[in-house]
């Protein structure tokens, strides 16, 4: 399995999912569709979108008239498209949001992707039964969102920063608590962090270290545009 990162951040998302046949599976409508085109030798069975924020849907209209769309609405549901199974799960956010898991029937290797969520002591009780839900699963390789600095962001509001949107995304430490509860914390874990904040905590190390914490034996890539990682 090949997974391909086009963009990731508030500027536009989008993720090429490849397994061994070519068929190729698209995370997120954020980037126009000639950048897809001319990052696969492929062409897409398909796209999936986890929310209605234009950076994750901007080109939602333009990806239909290319591709096949999937629609996820109701979770916990299995949906099929090629080779792949998707189910969605829901997660907080500003806006109606969704996870996903993604099963490729070829080489029998599943992904978690989840990202712009909110994930605190306040709604730790909401994620109960989508914890008991993923834990169902046997995730190959994490996909989840580490956005921010938690002391940078303090420091930001009192200064009066502009941080706007922020906090509706999860923070470093939240993203490692949130890990925890999904991953074997005894066990390799590959993760891969995606929908890094440009302004606040762009840390390597602030990112990487929480999530070591909890779990030691993480291997862990920070996603930028152009990422590749094989697995």
């Amino acid at each position: 399995m090949k997974i391909k990162v086009l963009a990731t951040g508030s500027s536009g998302n989008g993720y090429l999912i490849t397994d061994s046949t070519g068929e190729v599976l698209v995370v997120e409508a954020g980037v126009d569709t000639h950048f897809i085109v001319g990052n696969t030798p492929y062409s897409p069975i398909g796209f999936i979108y986890s929310h209605k924020h234009k950076d994750h849907y901007r080109y939602f209209e333009k990806y239909k008239s290319y591709f096949s769309y999937l629609p996820t609405d109701k979770h916990y549901k299995k949906y099929n498209i090629g080779n792949y199974n998707v189910w969605s799960f829901p997660v907080l956010h500003d806006v109606e949001n969704r996870g996903f898991i993604i099963a490729n029937k070829v080489e029998k290797k599943v992904i978690f992707f989840a990202t712009d969520l909110i994930y605190n002591s306040a709604s730790k009780s909401f994620y109960t039964d989508v914890f008991k839900f993923i834990n169902q699963f046997n995730v190959d390789y994490y996909m989840i969102e580490s956005s921010y600095n938690e002391y940078e962001f303090r420091q930001s509001l009192q200064s009066n920063s502009d941080v706007f949107g922020v906090k509706n995304h999860l923070s470093n430490y939240e993203c490692a608590r949130f890990l925890s509860h999904i991953c074997n914390r005894n066990e390799v874990q590959n993760i891969m962090l995606i929908h890094g904040s440009n302004r606040i905590g762009r840390s390597i190390k602030g990112k990487k270290d929480p999530i070591r914490k909890l779990i030691p034996k993480a291997q862990i890539i920070i996603a930028n545009k152009g990422t590749e990682v094989y697995f």
